[in-house]
């Protein structure tokens, strides 16, 4: 080919139809010629490895050569790079910079990226409103991912008044523009019934939609509808079919979901070595149940060895994150030295926070600390109050020492008949020690002597 025979758009046209080596070819013949424009693009294959290329340091180049050259794209790439520290050092400072640069120059890629910068206090104090102009400025050029920043910010608040109204039709427009975020996020809101009335069959829809796009939460999402039945029929081999591509693609939500199925055996063969591995995956990214579920597999030996101490930092890692059960089970950890040294104080301390959410088991644990006085005074008051929202629940364990208290009449006026009740309620859950109880009651009608 000569030059006067190339042209950029050949280029792109070929890419566009999927003619990746024509592409490649056309991008290379123009950046040998000093296009900015195929400098960024042939930068880009080498970035993702098309065609097997695996060649970071040439991206790099290409990218640094383009932006030199003022191509926006480029800075944005850099920018990107720089962020992620991928194929570089990670620096927030010089991702900000080639951001700012894109920005100024009109980039809409690198004025999104720009927002989230701000938005998320990357290298920078949090400043929304600073985001929300980039993000506007972005939009305005019809960037679909930053229209569906800017509803997340109208749906939160963030930097302007919320106005759900104004977010959904932030959200439906993003989504309709192709952005999978919006897709996975609107079909999350039909879902869910917030802000609109629920429509499973539409949320599957957008789900769809994202995964096509290759938006790995997406595959989560549809694969939980799919495990439910919600939207589409239950299909549990469906559900794992999704879940195994969300984890390995690295989402964290679909490597907790693969998981679960292969603990129980649903959609696929019980592999709890491997069930292991891709709770321990989700964990590692700070997803809070698998944090829970991490700390159980340690503490048992599911799928791996037991490790009590890694059992109990995976569960304050948990209870850092807000997780109720993971406080829950920090406390129970410290109850009874497990992975930690014993210390009923702290023990009495973690059951407090999670009962204040009136988590059953956790009132339970918390009535059981007033009762025998772990961690703090007998206060028998306190341990009914406990009991007595736990076994309003449901919780047998609840049921049971709440009926034990109301027989012998401890903390409170006796009642066999009340105590019989909550007996009967906890052995129809399969409680042992209640059915154990009623076998020593007397007959109804007879008094105890």
């Amino acid at each position: 080919m000569e030059e006067k025979d190339w042209d950029i758009q050949d280029a792109i046209d070929a890419f566009e139809r999927r003619d990746i080596q024509e592409a490649f070819d056309l991008f290379e013949f123009g950046a040998n010629l000093g296009n900015s424009t195929a400098k960024a693009r042939l930068g880009e294959m080498y970035q993702h490895g098309v065609l097997g290329l695996n060649d970071p340091a040439r991206a790099v180049e290409l990218f640094q050569e383009a932006a030199k050259d003022g191509e926006t794209s480029a800075m944005s790439s850099l920018g990107y790079l720089f962020a992620t520290g991928t194929f570089v050092n990670q620096d927030l400072n010089v991702a900000r910079e080639w951001f700012s640069k894109g920005a100024e120059l009109g980039d809409a890629n690198a004025q999104c990226d720009l927002g989230r910068i701000y938005r998320e206090g990357l290298g920078v104090p949090v400043d929304h409103h600073i985001a929300l102009k980039w993000y506007e400025k972005a939009e305005v050029q019809g960037n679909a991912e930053a229209r569906f920043r800017l509803a997340e910010m109208y749906e939160h608040g963030e930097g302007v008044e919320k106005d759900i109204r104004r977010s959904l039709a932030l959200y439906m427009s993003s989504a309709e523009d192709g952005c999978p975020s919006a897709q996975a996020r609107y079909g999350a809101i039909l879902e869910t019934g917030i802000y609109l009335e629920a429509d499973h069959r539409a949320a599957v829809e957008w789900y769809r939609k994202a995964a096509y796009n290759d938006f790995p939460y997406a595959y989560s999402l549809l694969g939980n509808m799919y495990f439910s039945g919600q939207g589409v029929e239950q299909d549990y081999d469906r559900a794992v079919e999704l879940f195994r591509k969300a984890a390995k693609a690295g989402n964290p939500s679909g490597q907790y979901n693969l998981g679960l199925c292969l603990l129980h055996g649903l959609g696929v063969e019980q592999d709890l070595e491997e069930a292991s591995h891709w709770v321990l995956h989700a964990a590692q990214q700070n997803h809070t149940d698998a944090l829970v579920h991490a700390g159980k597999f340690a503490l048992q030996g599911i799928g791996i060895p037991k490790d009590p101490k890694q059992g109990f930092e995976m569960f304050n890692a948990a209870s850092d994150a807000g997780s109720v059960e993971g406080i829950r089970l920090t406390g129970y950890c410290f109850e009874n030295g497990v992975g930690t040294e014993k210390d009923e104080s702290a023990a009495f301390t973690y059951y407090s926070r999670a009962a204040l959410s009136d988590d059953a088991s956790s009132l339970f644990s918390l009535g059981a600390c007033y009762e025998y006085g772990i961690g703090t005074e007998i206060d028998y008051p306190q341990a009914i109050k406990a009991y007595s929202t736990s076994a309003q629940e449901g919780f047998a364990s609840a049921q049971f020492n709440l009926a034990l208290m109301l027989i012998n009449g401890i903390g409170i006026k006796r009642d066999l008949d009340i105590g019989r009740q909550l007996l009967e309620l906890a052995a129809d859950q399969g409680h042992e020690g209640a059915r154990a109880a009623l076998l020593q009651l007397p007959p109804l009608g007879q008094k105890p002597h």
